[in-house]
């Protein structure tokens, strides 16, 4: 099964459409704190937090960040990460997913950040642990520890992906527009504390 491709419009863009005042069945108070993502000290302090708040929104499980090299010929993945599930079986398998997958470099089209980095476009696998290794890397990890539909969103500044926001749950589900949409809304809520700092750590990483 390849992965489902999400039509360009919903792509996470600085320019997109302005999803912000629209009502998913969120409570308001599910609504992002925009200001203390703004206040976090780093990049990767920024991105754990903005993480958690898309997932205490939505239905996701577990999301991670992965970012391109300076050279922008490999994926690697952030520190950053979200584990939005309370058993705590559940919390070490996705603890343990997280840190097997640090030991992963993709190349563009490689897995579902890769699919996402080099389309520039939303990416949906309904099933994860279902695809061969081939397809997706992580499948005896995702099968180990219990991740399946999986959804990757590129994070764009004048159409460059800077990131790939990675979001999983442990059940597998087929493409869900309104999910995709609400995920896309929550992270664009994001984008105005988000991308002054990815532009700085580009400079940084571009002094080195």
């Amino acid at each position: 099964m390849v992965a489902a491709k999400i039509e360009q419009p919903l792509a996470v863009l600085v320019t997109m459409t302005d999803y912000s005042q629209t009502n998913f069945g969120c409570s308001p108070q599910r609504f992002l704190q925009t200001e203390a993502v703004g206040q976090t000290p780093d990049l990767n302090s920024a991105l754990n937090l903005a993480l958690n708040q898309i997932c205490k929104g939505t239905a996701w499980h577990y999301a991670e960040v992965w970012l391109p090299e300076v050279d922008r010929n490999l994926l690697k993945l952030s520190p950053a990460c979200c584990i939005n599930v309370l058993e705590d079986d559940r919390i070490l398998a996705l603890k343990q997913f997280h840190q097997c997958s640090e030991a992963f470099i993709l190349q563009p089209s490689e897995g579902l950040p890769g699919q996402t980095w080099s389309s520039q476009c939303p990416q949906w696998i309904a099933d994860v642990s279902a695809e061969s290794e081939t397809y997706f890397l992580r499948n005896q990890i995702a099968r180990a520890f219990g991740v399946k539909a999986g959804l990757g969103l590129p994070f764009l500044i004048e159409q460059e992906v800077v990131a790939v926001f990675v979001f999983f749950m442990q059940a597998a589900r087929l493409a869900d527009q309104p999910l995709i949409r609400q995920t896309q809304a929550l992270l664009q809520q994001l984008e105005p504390t988000l991308i002054p700092l990815f532009q700085l750590n580009l400079i940084g990483a571009n002094r080195l």
